[in-house]
């Protein structure tokens, strides 16, 4: 009994977090630019210890800007809006939104482990990307 309650519990929370099924195709597309486009840019000090920067797009289909990040997926701009969660711990946990050029409000997510960094939140739980030295970019 307590496995099919947790199923229960799950399945509503994936429900609660994906409006429609569009998009959840919007947020998979999403997740696939920023693997595409997302590097770790890291420095090595004196010591030989890594030291990592803020991540950066190489892509000019994603680009961050001020306030959250410009994309383009398939021909079609959309404006990122980051916003820190009521529910943050020291800035931990975001909202994000996804906005077409019209104003429109087409994806969102709440309380994303982001830390503030929109290309985290736009990730969607992967913190892991390719590492880049300054001598290699």
């Amino acid at each position: 009994m307590k496995s099919v309650f947790a199923f229960a519990v799950v399945s509503a929370l994936a429900l609660s977090a994906s409006a429609s099924a569009g998009e959840g195709v919007f947020w998979s597309d999403m997740k696939e630019l920023v693997a595409r486009c997302v590097v770790q840019p890291v420095s090595v000090d004196t010591n030989g210890q890594k030291i990592y920067a803020h991540l950066e797009s190489h892509c000019r289909e994603l680009r961050v800007t001020r306030t959250g990040a410009t994309i383009i997926m398939k021909n079609v701009p959309y404006q990122a809006i980051l916003t820190v969660s009521e529910d943050a711990d020291d800035g931990d946990l975001d909202h994000v939104s996804i906005h077409d050029f019209a104003g429109r409000e087409v994806a969102s997510a709440k309380n994303v482990l982001a830390y503030g960094d929109v290309l985290l939140a736009l990730a969607g739980g992967q913190y892991s990307f390719p590492e880049v030295t300054s001598s290699s970019r």
